[in-house]
């Protein structure tokens, strides 16, 4: 069964980081075509949950019922629900689902492995979205986040893969490690100005990605950020970035051309590698650090493992900038200016 892990190694390697079995997502009833204000969801009882207390109210632990399209009560046993728990939903028949306004937390894998949901009506207290909340969701196609939400966790939204349409809310301060890995139909993303962490992968994987703005507030791109994104076009980021990490813009085929800002200090090691059509660097920068096949290099197609120059890039510098020595030890064309 194609599942999200609760268990996962922080040193796991990009293509063994979270198992989702595909074999069975193809059996779900589609339902993607179903518009969200169309989706009416129908009140349920306590009796439908296990449950327990917590110093804030209810934490729902497990969801028994057999409505596929429920209605989250607000109270159970006289106290306010104040969380969806681990795994409430996890692989649950519902296509449905509404969270009420007492919730300001959603636990981890809450609505994990749930294949036909394509409705999700958030409360508009939620706070913080656990670890794998909605992971392996296939059918949601898209999310109206609560403004009030300012954490959303690692692999939050890994492999949704019909999800289009999402903002993140201005509020969120924070987002996970590989949150909207392999969210294969995203176009287009903001990060908001309040955003001050990223997770690493956190985009890894979106093939039809083709444009990103990333706030002011960021310092760093972090290693696999948009790994394989390859119909990433445009990257609109900020004079405060200084360090773009390593593998972050692995085969992003669709980009053509790049200037680095007058801050940027490091480029990680085969940061931009497999970038075939990336013929036209800038940098303006006075001293840069820039790891081993940083640039100008892609996959053999002689030799599997090796690699080879690009042919046609053309570099741009100032003087004394690091960049120079690069390009003349593995020649690359450049032009001091």
């Amino acid at each position: 069964m194609r599942k999200f892990l609760a268990v996962i190694s922080t040193a796991a390697l990009l293509t063994n980081m979270v198992s989702c079995d595909k074999s069975e997502s193809s059996e779900s009833t589609s339902v993607v075509s179903q518009s969200q204000s169309t989706i009416e969801t129908l009140e349920v009882s306590e009796s439908d949950f296990e449950f327990e207390e917590n110093e804030n109210g209810i934490t729902l632990t497990k969801y028994i019922g057999a409505t596929e399209n429920p209605k989250i009560p607000d109270t159970v046993a006289g106290l306010s629900v104040t969380k969806i728990g681990d795994y409430c939903f996890d692989n649950t028949a519902i296509y449905a689902v509404t969270i009420p306004d007492s919730v300001t937390k959603i636990g981890e894998g809450a609505f994990a492995n749930c294949y036909i949901l394509c409705n999700v009506e958030f409360g508009q207290n939620v706070q913080f979205l656990g670890e794998g909340a909605f992971a392996c969701c296939d059918q949601l196609v898209s999310l109206d986040l609560p403004e009030t939400l300012e954490s959303i966790g690692p692999y939050a939204f890994y492999e949704c893969w019909y999800l289009q349409d999402i903002t993140i809310p201005d509020n969120v301060t924070s987002i996970g490690e590989y949150a909207f890995y392999d969210c294969y139909n995203l176009k287009t993303m903001t990060i908001p100005e309040n955003t001050i962490s990223l997770g690493v992968g956190i985009f890894s994987s979106c093939t039809a990605l083709e444009s990103i703005t990333i706030n002011s507030q960021i310092t760093e791109i972090p290693e696999t950020t948009f790994y394989e994104c390859e119909n990433l076009k445009s990257i609109q980021y900020p004079n405060s970035v200084t360090k773009i990490g390593a593998n972050s813009f692995i085969r992003c085929y669709a980009l053509e051309e790049i200037t680095f800002n007058e801050n940027i200090t490091q480029i990680g090691e085969g940061a931009f590698f497999g970038c075939e059509n990336l013929k036209t660097i800038t940098f303006k920068a006075p001293s840069v650090q820039l790891g081993s096949e940083s640039i100008g290099y892609t996959d053999s197609t002689e030799a599997e493992g090796e690699y080879v120059l690009i042919d046609g890039v053309n570099v741009h510098c100032i003087a004394s900038s690091g960049v120079e020595d690069y390009c003349s030890e593995n020649g690359i064309n450049v032009t001091v200016e």
